[in-house]
């Protein structure tokens, strides 16, 4: 049978033969791949991509095919890196033919994951670099999970552990994938986190996988119980974790410990840390179960690579900790970052205002065109998530910048807006909360949007109902507007409100910005609200 195809595609290919019939036969003899054996096609196809080298460029897309399926047929043997090889020849940016965007995605990050089946991380990440640029042009969900699942998989077997146990937990929520893959995930980001240097990125990462109750169902949670609490762990208590490790994981490092034994180390060295003032390099190597020499090692380098705080006295063989507060060193970490970003957008502004001041309002025009739109209602507020589940957001106007205080619902899941959760209007409508006990969500209204399209003008009269001076009481269960407070001009522009942390109290208090008053409401013994102010800040 092959001898005949072969002698069928020499005959086909010929100059002499027209190129419509040739590209047609060809596209038949490539279809008709997937129904011969293996060894078949795959001599076929070989025989093939020779005969027409000479014209590939009038056979690309013949030839694509017939490379995408002796790809298939090199993965079902496991023969990862030909078949990475044989989809690499595709000439998808090269090519006179031209690419769907998600054509090319999808076949870089087959090549990336082949890749990555051989041990070959480096020429892995080449073509995820590649997909890289096409992802964030893509419409189709289930490529940006494919990319995502194999950028993770870069960062893993590149030992960047925190980035991808970050890229794994991301994965673990996505509600497209099968909830045993999201478990996989969430496990792969567990490990990673585990296996990562000790420092505070680590620890953040342990707090948010610590707080995630599925980590409770992994069979490592111990492992990350210990981690998290800064317990010291020993080596027989690795075991169970060492057997889950996949082979790159398992590689041993230029000290000879493995990736673990390091992990581990280092962790249990900064729980020393949480234990002791000071401590003698022996008596550390003790802790350790490692030889003095290289605990003294370990520390001097994680001092210096700022994970670990403290100095050490070599005179005496001394190790000294010095606790540091985490939370101001993020927050300076922040803040640099916060001005880096300033000083970039001033050059940016400096250098091209009009671009600057067009790009912003352009901008201050889309961000309410893209939103949905419910009845007429925009400026949306203040969101809250409901004890069923859905979401709901406050508005302050219809799309005139007129008062219109109401309410908007949506699906907590796809963000789709499920329509108005009540049909009364309020002239004004700003901040909401709600108190499950008393049953009755209250609304404020600080003022129509369109009196802060430009920002605040103090010489604007008080009574010149451009601002809110009520809060709105609403049933709960009829979904419906049931009471106005008046607050009077002293309560002019009432922004947050908020009952008390009690979730059986029926009383709260709301700020009201233009005389810095603040007024407790509360109910009756009949039912009804009131409100009176308790607290005013002078000038």
């Amino acid at each position: 049978m092959a001898e005949g195809l072969q002698a069928f595609i020499e005959a086909i290919v010929k100059e002499t033969v027209s190129l419509v019939i040739s590209r047609q036969l060809l596209s038949d003899v490539s279809t008709h791949l997937t129904s011969m054996a293996d060894h078949v096609a795959k001599t076929v196809a070989h025989f093939t991509l020779d005969k027409v080298q000479p014209r590939v460029i009038s056979f690309e897309e013949q030839v694509a095919s017939i490379r995408q399926h002796l790809a298939d047929i090199y993965e079902r043997e496991s023969s990862w890196r030909d078949a990475a090889a044989v989809l690499t020849g595709i000439p998808l940016e090269t090519g006179q033919k031209q690419y769907s965007v998600d054509y090319k995605l999808e076949t870089y990050l087959k090549i990336a994951r082949l890749y990555l089946e051989d041990d070959d991380p480096v020429q892995g990440e080449a073509y995820i670099n590649r997909a890289s640029i096409l992802q964030a042009e893509s419409k189709s969900e289930q490529l940006q999970i494919y990319y995502k699942v194999c950028y993770a998989r870069v960062l893993d077997y590149r030992r960047k552990f925190i980035e991808a146990a970050q890229r794994y937990n991301e994965l673990s929520y996505r509600p497209i994938i099968h909830e045993d893959e999201r478990m996989e995930a969430l496990k792969k980001a567990l490990i990673c986190t585990v296996l990562a240097s000790a420092g505070q990125q680590r620890s953040r990462m342990l707090g948010t996988l610590f707080k995630d109750e599925r980590c409770q169902q992994l069979p490592c949670y111990h492992i990350l119980e210990k981690m998290h609490l800064d317990r010291i762990i020993r080596h027989n208590e690795l075991t169970e974790f060492q057997n889950m490790l996949q082979p790159h994981q398992q590689a041993t490092t230029a000290d000879g410990s493995t990736i673990l034994d390091r992990a581990v180390t280092e962790h249990n060295l900064l729980a020393a840390s949480k234990l002791y003032n000071n401590i003698t390099f022996p008596e550390l190597g003790a802790l350790l179960q490692i030889s003095p020499a290289k605990a003294e090692k370990i520390a001097s380098q994680m001092i210096t690579e700022g994970r670990m705080n403290g100095y050490i006295d070599q005179i005496d063989g001394i190790l000294h900790f010095e606790a540091r507060d985490v939370l101001p060193q993020w927050d300076k970490q922040i803040q640099s970052l916060c001005f880096q970003v300033n000083g970039i957008i001033e050059k940016i502004n400096t250098a091209h205002p009009e671009w600057v001041a067009k790009i912003m309002d352009e901008q201050m025009v889309q961000s309410w065109s893209r939103g949905p739109e419910i009845d007429g209602r925009e400026q949306p507020a203040h969101p809250h998530c409901l004890p069923n589940g859905k979401v709901m957001i406050s508005t302050m106007g219809d799309e005139h910048g007129r008062g219109k205080g109401s309410f908007a619902t949506f699906d907590s899941v796809s963000f789709e807006p499920l329509g108005l959760w009540t049909k009364d209007s309020s002239d004004y409508g700003y901040d909401y909360w709600y108190q499950p006990t008393a049953r009755r969500p209250h609304l404020d209204g600080v003022g129509l949007p369109l009196s802060f399209s430009k920002g605040f003008d103090p010489r604007t009269s008080p009574q010149a109902r451009k601002y809110g001076t009520h809060l709105n009481v609403y049933s709960w269960s009829e979904q419906r507007l049931l009471q106005r407070i008046d607050l009077g001009l002293e309560g002019v522009m009432p922004l947050e409100v908020r009952f008390l942390h009690d979730p059986l109290s029926t009383q709260g208090f709301v700020g009201c910005a233009l005389y810095a008053n603040v007024f407790r409401f509360y109910r009756k013994d009949d039912g009804t609200w009131a409100a009176h102010k308790v607290i005013s800040i002078p000038p």
